[in-house]
């Protein structure tokens, strides 16, 4: 089975088991979050019904097969997380496939071919170079996307436990305070939805030290409890 075709089976089982949760009133707070990554007014106003806004977010690759964010937020914020194993299997089976998948994919690069035993050192010296490069580029690729999905996973673990102290770590975590006030004006009455911006902002951002940054914020914050757990989810990635 392909990734795309797990993509769909995905979203198939989502939306089966998320429509009775999703009322008229909770598909505008869902629209309204993803308002400005769509930017039509015009195609907002066209979604009646949560199928219609998944393949809206599809459309304009806000969720794709290797980036299921949107799903991890309605689950949370939404469906009281009924959907996180599911959702979670997914990433690990996408995990599991796809850097085996690479790597074949590679090796056949590297495989030796009888038929091209007349080339000079200098041609097999460079081809072998721009294979190396391309196999390099694309691990580097890989584990980007491992390491955007294991932030999505933190992001969710944290904010939904951070509660009022959410300002005080983004700020340790750099987050300017003119952002923090925009985070409170455009969701001021959703605690979690600010907690979750915030910490999307300072984390999605930080693409070298975001670990030990994190931390380091919990630790000052005197948020030991969400340190210990964001640690667990860290050593079992590893």
């Amino acid at each position: 089975m392909t990734e795309q075709m797990r993509f769909k089976e995905l979203l198939n089982d989502f939306l089966n088991i998320s429509k009775p949760y999703i009322t008229t009133k909770i598909l505008e707070e869902i629209k309204r979050k993803y308002y400005y990554q769509i930017g039509s007014k015009r195609k907002i106003s066209s979604i009646k019904d949560l199928e219609g806004l998944i393949k809206v977010l599809e459309k304009y690759t806000i969720i794709s097969y290797d980036d299921i964010e949107p799903l991890h937020f309605i689950n949370w914020n939404y469906l009281n997380s009924i959907l996180l194993i599911r959702l979670q299997k997914y990433e690990s089976d996408y995990d599991q496939t796809i850097l085996p998948k690479n790597f074949r994919q590679n090796y056949n690069m590297y495989k030796s071919n009888n038929d091209q035993d007349e080339e000079t050192c200098d041609q097999m010296g460079l081809t072998n170079s721009l294979k190396e490069s391309n196999y390099k580029s694309l691990l580097s690729k890989t584990e980007t996307s491992c390491d955007q999905k294991l932030k999505e996973i933190v992001i969710m673990k944290v904010h939904e436990k951070l509660g009022r102290s959410w300002k005080n770590i983004c700020r340790l975590l750099g987050l300017k305070e003119c952002e923090i006030n925009e985070i409170e004006y455009k969701n001021s009455s959703n605690l979690k939805e600010q907690s979750y911006q915030g910490l999307r902002i300072c984390i999605l951002q930080n693409n070298s030290d975001w670990k030990i940054n994190l931390l380091h914020a919990l630790e000052k914050g005197r948020r030991k409890d969400i340190k210990d757990t964001v640690e667990k989810i860290l050593l079992n990635k590893i």
